[in-house]
């Protein structure tokens, strides 16, 4: 239902504004309560997947609407200029000094994993050690593309005018994003963040677990997945050129594991004692989320880094198929580098 001129005007907008609404090309954002996760008809959406069925697929015109209608997503001032500013930053070797520690994830059990945790660590061959599909099928941007394109992910969630009412979630095709994230020269592209395994979706998950470390979650425990239907905790990323994240920490005390299968990453860490982060840091607010990472990366790193050693910093390139771990409260930015000939990182 469109907004009536009096909702526009006490939104904010003044008369005879333009107004850009794209349209959604599907919309399956129900409140949690409507959707449990786990249904006879998540099921058989699956396996209707497994036996060759497809989703329609949209038309140009609606793709193009979707991922070209918000001006956020459309300024194109400093993106030509710095993708290769940025891909030099993401692949510089790393100082000695700011190197985080690579193991073989094999060689730690669960005891010494509980000892090196208060830092983050890179860990080698976890897909190959627990068995993951996702080692084959996620190998490179083509076997992914073969075995999901026509699989539908969120780019984005529009709210209504008046920040009322449940968000739409505007979604396009794996391929699609896939051809969006080579081509598009915008400064803040779409960073696609999964975390609905309903429909389709659900194979997602048959292709990777949690680690053996992680097998508990607080989050997996039935009281708690009640209170928050949609995963919190669990997420498949992919992310082109110029995407990834300011300086931030993530929420509720969390910490994280992220293991890349496709491309690579740029990572900057800081402790979480207090420290004078006045220069490109974001709190923990999802604000951080709303500004170009490529601005931050372009412009703040540089001199947090020039105060590296006064700050602890910490900084990885992480290759495809390491496992890297973030302590609770650490500070971490992201800069997601495609290899060369393919235009996502998974």
């Amino acid at each position: 239902m469109l907004p009536t001129r009096e909702e526009l005007l006490a939104a904010g907008f003044e008369e005879g504004e333009e107004v850009v609404m794209p349209m959604p090309i599907d919309s399956n954002s129900e409140d949690e309560d409507e959707r449990p996760r786990i249904t006879a008809e998540v099921t058989c959406a699956a396996q209707r997947w497994r036996d060759g069925w497809r989703p329609p697929r949209p038309t140009e015109a609606q793709v193009h609407e979707v991922l070209h209608s918000d001006p956020k997503h459309t300024t194109s001032g400093r993106a030509v200029e710095s993708t290769a500013q940025l891909r030099q930053t993401g692949l510089a070797p790393v100082a000695p000094w700011a190197a985080l520690e690579v193991l073989p994830y094999a060689d730690v059990d669960v005891a010494a994993f509980e000892a090196l945790c208060t830092r983050p660590c890179l860990f080698t061959g976890v897909g190959e050690a627990e068995g993951w599909p996702a080692v084959q099928r996620w190998r490179s941007q083509e076997s992914f593309v073969e075995a999901y394109g026509d699989m539908r992910v969120p780019v984005t969630e529009m709210f209504g005018v008046a920040g009322m009412g449940k968000a739409m979630k505007l979604t396009v095709p794996l391929e699609s994003y896939v051809e969006y994230a080579a081509s598009n020269q915008v400064d803040f592209p779409y960073y696609p963040w999964e975390r609905d395994f309903a429909e389709e979706r659900k194979l997602l998950l048959e292709d990777f677990w949690p680690p053996a470390w992680f097998s508990s979650d607080v989050f997996e425990a039935p009281d708690v997945r009640s209170e928050f239907p949609y995963s919190c905790h669990r997420f498949v990323i992919m992310g082109g050129q110029r995407t990834g994240a300011r300086l931030h920490q993530d929420p509720k005390a969390s910490g994280a594991w992220n293991c890349l299968l496709l491309g690579r990453k740029r990572w900057c860490l800081f402790p979480p004692a207090e420290q004078d982060f006045s220069t490109g840091a974001d709190s923990e607010k999802e604000d951080y989320r709303s500004m170009p990472p490529a601005y931050w990366w372009l412009d703040d790193y540089p001199k947090l880094a020039a105060r590296g050693k006064e700050l602890g910093m910490m900084e990885c390139v992480q290759e495809p198929g390491q496992m890297i771990y973030v302590p609770p409260g650490w500070w971490h930015a992201v800069l997601n580098v495609p290899s060369d000939g393919e235009a996502v990182t998974v």
